[in-house]
């Protein structure tokens, strides 16, 4: 457990928040005011009684359709993902959004129905938008690093874990919306 704590501090310190994200902050605020206006139609297209195994170029999996009230999330940007969980008058858009801020950059996304438990204002939808981040060294064992982008979502600081069960993030201002996180979730699958 120590040894575990201590990788999770040590990479978590060692963490900057990216450029990249600043420089397209504008444009990363125009996207995600679209899929906010557009939040409670992505998650309904997306309550089928079906799952669908999805393809990508790391491999296969199957997405569960969500049930009413949960969120969903768009695990990738490509053109083939957003054919099948997208409706098809979204479709242009996302990708012309996806292709201005770079699928590199954003390869995924979250939406939450507003009456997720992570909502903060009920009023609207919630978004969290994963960011991809250079990986100096390979996946550790011992935690799980994210760095997202959030809107109207419920987020805490921490700077220090006292167990392995605890979640170290920091944050900062995007813009006066978006709030940029760095997470480290120690890993407790022992």
């Amino acid at each position: 457990e120590e040894e575990i704590k201590a990788a999770s501090k040590a990479v978590f310190l060692e963490q900057r928040f990216r450029e990249e994200p600043f420089q397209k902050a504008s444009t990363i605020e125009d996207f995600c005011d679209f899929l906010l206006k557009h939040s409670d139609t992505l998650l309904l297209y997306n309550q089928r009684r079906d799952s669908k195994r999805y393809k990508s170029g790391a491999g296969s999996y199957v997405i569960k359709d969500k049930e009413p009230g949960q969120c969903f999330t768009f695990m990738d940007t490509s053109a083939s993902f957003m054919r099948t969980y997208t409706p098809p008058h979204l479709i242009d858009s996302i990708d012309l959004y996806c292709t201005k801020i770079g699928r590199h950059l954003i390869p995924s996304f979250t939406i939450c129905p507003k009456e997720d438990y992570q909502t903060q204002n009920h009023s609207y939808c919630s978004l969290k938008l994963n960011l991809m981040y250079p990986k100096d060294k390979p996946y550790s064992p011992h935690y799980y690093l994210q760095h997202f982008i959030y809107v109207n979502r419920i987020e805490k600081s921490n700077n220090d874990i006292k167990t392995i069960y605890e979640v170290l993030q920091k944050d900062t201002t995007l813009s006066q919306r978006l709030r940029y996180a760095i997470m480290v979730i120690p890993y407790t699958g022992l």
